[in-house]
């Protein structure tokens, strides 16, 4: 997607996936530090917050999340940023979802849970509770929602999600189980109200167990595929200063997740 992109625009780029232990990620960023052709690239879990020391600076929105999916260089300094809040609140108003006035359960408590957190916050959310498995992470993650503007947030253990899911207008399941084949479900799906907008930010499998369920549900759904985009848009555009060709993207994107889904 993002070379289709950089080629669209006449820049001899590449983006190239890069497989990176814990213990080697200190190593890894001095190695892109020394490389004067590296521009930036993308952080995935579990590296969001771990990066953090490894780097120059951050901006103020990666500071506020304290995670970055985003690194980009400005002149010898490495600089975090994060994209996946902003690409998640533009992935929902594609789908004619306003989350302004809305009551939102946030499942999970990790760097892309904080980020889509703030900016549903900074969308006008009504409401968001947090639920995790450990509870000590949703409070960390319901006091930064509180002190970005929210006056309604609340937080709990994952085991509360079947009494507050009758009460969300949007589910987001910002946990990784629909990454684990056979994983047991995070509550009963079938208490999910008919009347909610379910979201999943896994984007492959495009329609996970989560998301079937709320399916069968009457529920809206939106997997993460269109996060992934507009957080890439944003992303390109951080790099490069240009506008990124979003329709190329979408186009090499979702033709790569079809050759996956055919041979998975």
């Amino acid at each position: 997607m993002q070379t289709a992109a950089f080629r669209t625009r006449g820049l001899e780029w590449v983006y190239l996936p890069w497989s990176v232990p814990a213990d080697a990620l200190p190593a890894t960023v001095q190695a892109l530090r020394a490389n004067d052709h590296f521009a930036g690239g993308n952080v995935t879990a579990p590296h969001k917050e771990r990066i953090i020391p490894l780097l120059d600076a951050l901006t103020p929105e990666a500071a506020r999340v304290a995670a970055v999916n985003v690194v980009f260089r400005d002149g010898e300094r490495l600089v975090g940023h994060t994209t996946d809040g902003p690409g998640y609140v533009a992935a929902l108003r594609e789908e004619g979802y306003d989350p302004r006035g809305k009551r939102v359960l946030l499942l999970g408590a990790g760097g892309a849970a904080k980020a889509v957190g703030l900016a549903l916050v900074d969308a006008g959310a009504a409401e968001i509770r947090v639920l995790n498995r450990t509870a000590a992470r949703a409070e960390a993650v319901a006091r930064l929602l509180a002190a970005a503007g929210c006056s309604r947030v609340q937080a709990g253990r994952l085991g509360e999600a079947e009494s507050a899911v009758r009460q969300a207008d949007l589910v987001v399941n910002a946990t990784s189980i629909g990454l684990q084949k056979d994983a047991p479900p995070l509550f009963d799906y079938g208490l999910l109200p008919p009347t909610a907008f379910v979201s999943d930010l896994v984007f492959f499998p495009r329609e996970t167990p989560f998301l079937r369920a709320a399916r069968a549900q009457g529920c809206r759904t939106m997997n993460g595929l269109g996060m992934l985009l507009h957080q890439a848009v944003l992303s390109f555009e951080r790099w490069t200063g240009l506008e990124a060709p979003k329709d190329v993207m979408r186009e090499v994107l979702t033709a790569v997740l079809d050759q996956r889904e055919r041979t998975a």
